[in-house]
């Protein structure tokens, strides 16, 4: 629904799309240098070039998980955000997959008329992961790795040979995070999949955000996702080709401390799942509490 005041959920739509680079990789861009030749056209997986239409539908979803709390960071009012993330392969298998996505919202003060004076962002204070990266499950592997050696016998000419060296090598899903821009209003997460089982994405991830608005005036949050999609080349077994993803929400999501505050004292419910949409954290700051419960991860 996009706006917090309509006591509904609040969600992000974001249309993804394979950015200009990619385009131009797919032979597409009428201004591309490159053209793709018959059989790198019919190397890219059918259900990625039909009207493109597998990269562009449904895969990613973005909201945040009800209830919102509100307490307190420092003595001023504050809120915690858990936002939940959906990444939707259109195959469900390592052939096609997303790698990689990086996230990033951005929460800006928000006037409620074009008249009234632009404020200060809100800071972003907390955010899950904080101190080191989440690693998920972890997996195991062997790596090969392949040398050429010269030797020499005696006086004649080097001897030549391969030599093939294994190891053995671990993984898991990573999740890290940090803030940036001035006075950190902003929150970037980035994911990387499992260099072993190649398994993509989490079906849904969820993590928390801790956001102290300047003043309790409202604010806004817009959400910005770039991802790393990927396939196996069929023409050269082994090597895997990828494109560059990205998308934007539609419309920005508004946060109004009074309206959330009433919604608290009222203990209004969700139409859509009749939970609680916002509740009060009474008993601790939120400087205090274990943000990793707050999270949520799904591997594949």
């Amino acid at each position: 629904m996009g706006n917090a005041n309509s006591q509904e959920e609040f969600s992000w739509i974001v249309d993804v799309e394979i950015n200009g680079t990619a385009t131009a990789f797919l032979g597409e861009d009428p201004q591309a240098q490159h053209k793709n030749t018959q059989e790198e056209k019919e190397e890219i997986p059918r259900q990625i070039v039909a009207n493109l239409g597998a990269v562009r539908r449904t895969h990613f979803t973005a909201g945040i998980n009800r209830p919102i709390i509100i307490g307190t960071y420092g003595n001023e009012p504050a809120y915690l955000l858990c936002c939940n993330f959906g990444f939707h392969r259109t195959v469900d298998t390592w052939l096609t997959r997303i790698r990689g996505a990086t996230i990033t919202i951005d929460f800006e003060d928000a006037p409620h008329t074009e008249k009234d004076p632009l404020g200060e962002d809100p800071a972003v204070v907390r955010f899950y992961p904080e101190q080191s990266p989440f690693m998920g499950t972890k997996s195991y592997g062997t790596a090969t790795t392949s040398v050429e050696v010269k030797q020499l016998i005696g006086s004649a000419s080097p001897v030549c040979f391969k030599a093939a060296y294994s190891k053995t090598v671990e993984g898991g899903l990573i999740i890290s995070g940090t803030t940036a821009g001035k006075g950190m209003f902003r929150v970037v997460w980035r994911l990387l999949e499992n260099q072993v089982s190649k398994s993509g994405m989490p079906r849904t991830v969820t993590l928390p955000v801790i956001v102290v608005p300047r003043g309790k005036r409202r604010f806004k949050a817009t959400l910005d996702v770039k991802m790393d999609y990927s396939w196996v080349n069929q023409l050269v077994p082994g090597v895997g080709q990828s494109a560059p993803l990205a998308g934007k929400n539609v419309e920005p999501v508004f946060f109004d401390p009074g309206v959330l505050e009433k919604l608290a004292r009222d203990k209004v419910r969700s139409r859509v799942d009749k939970k609680t949409i916002v509740t009060v954290l009474d008993e601790e700051s939120l400087e205090n509490i274990e943000l990793a419960k707050y999270s949520h991860i799904s591997e594949c």
